[in-house]
């Protein structure tokens, strides 16, 4: 980079529900990685109503990290709408959305950001091994996609978990 060139900020928005166990390793493991790459960063964290003590432990990494916002909804509203919510908050050059389970590896969003900088508006993060997913899982997923590209009237690319829109 430059001297004239400012410093890209990334802005990652991760659903929670019901993950206490993986909120110390997700954040971990995603504050390791954007330390290593050249941008600013924060982190939009939602929990979705968890039952356990995810939000106790989303507020005490937010009370120690100035970059991480902590989203609570009042009940569980599915994925999809915590997502949403992260989404009307985010700020940045660029959005990566992912999940808090660790199913997106962290390490993918250099890959991203490399795209990104070449010049791409979105970059779509496709699942490399579905086989190890349950039948019904695998069902459930196809049919969330023929139904949003139905509603929504625009391809829509089907096991894509990470997207990266310019902001």
């Amino acid at each position: 980079m430059n001297q004239n060139q400012q410093m890209l900020h990334l802005c990652v928005v991760a659903p929670f529900y019901n993950e206490q166990d993986n909120v110390k390793i997700f954040y971990e493991t995603l504050k390791a990685t954007l330390s290593n790459l050249d941008v600013t960063y924060n982190f939009i964290f939602v929990d979705d109503g968890s039952e356990d003590k995810t939000l106790l432990y989303l507020n005490e990494i937010a009370d120690n990290d100035s970059d991480v916002t902590v989203i609570s909804l009042a009940r569980n509203f599915g994925h999809q709408v915590a997502i949403t919510a992260g989404l009307d908050y985010a700020e940045g050059d660029a959005v990566v959305m992912m999940d808090s389970d660790l199913q997106h590896p962290p390490e993918t969003i250099a890959e991203m950001l490399s795209e990104f900088e070449q010049g791409a508006d979105v970059v779509y993060a496709l699942r490399k091994n579905i086989e190890n997913l349950s039948t019904l899982k695998r069902l459930t997923s196809k049919a969330y996609y023929w139904l949003f590209q139905c509603m929504a009237n625009v391809q829509v690319i089907s096991q894509a978990p990470l997207a990266l829109p310019r902001g």
